[in-house]
């Protein structure tokens, strides 16, 4: 069982290593998160942080397995 395919699926699709596109994905979280300040919903920030950790995580997890 692949825990990261969908990381495994775009990674095919687009010819990328595929801690790639949670590096992207990083950069959406951080765009929502500066729009969500920028708002004033400074309350909703705790889960798009989360959310970039994760996908920290998951990347360097996803280089360490494929290099």
């Amino acid at each position: 069982m692949d825990r990261f395919k969908n990381f495994t699926e775009v990674a095919a699709l687009t010819g990328n290593p595929r801690y790639f596109y949670p590096m992207e994905r990083d950069i959406e979280k951080a765009t929502r998160a500066f729009e969500l300040h920028r708002h004033g919903e400074v309350h909703a920030l705790e889960e798009e942080f989360l959310d970039k950790a994760g996908l920290m995580i998951c990347a360097e997890a996803l280089r360490r397995k494929d290099n």
